[in-house]
């Protein structure tokens, strides 16, 4: 998947990155520290990178690529439903 955000937006538990294929990929502010120890103000001080395929904070010294959040999402989402369909149908995940 070769996505590229255009933008993004803050608020007080997390951020969006708003992406050219009009999907929004919404991120909890908890998967990077340094970002959720940050004012709203360094946090809004975001760059997105020339190639569109990552952001920058350079008052934080952090860099976060887009295919990678797009990944950690998609392996949370994932994680997310098998803890739902485990305790819908009682299976400990532990004896998998």
């Amino acid at each position: 998947m070769s996505a590229r955000a255009i933008g993004v937006s803050f608020d007080e538990t997390g951020f969006t990155v708003h992406l050219d294929n009009g999907s929004a990929l919404r991120v909890p502010l908890d998967w990077f520290p340094r970002l959720r120890a940050a004012t709203s103000e360094q946090r809004r001080d975001v760059r997105i990178s020339a190639s569109d395929a990552g952001l920058h904070w350079d008052q934080l010294n952090e860099d976060i690529g887009i295919i990678g959040l797009l990944r950690d999402s998609d392996e949370q989402l994932i994680q997310a439903r098998l803890k739902s369909v485990s305790r819908a149908v009682k299976i400990d995940l532990d004896d998998l």
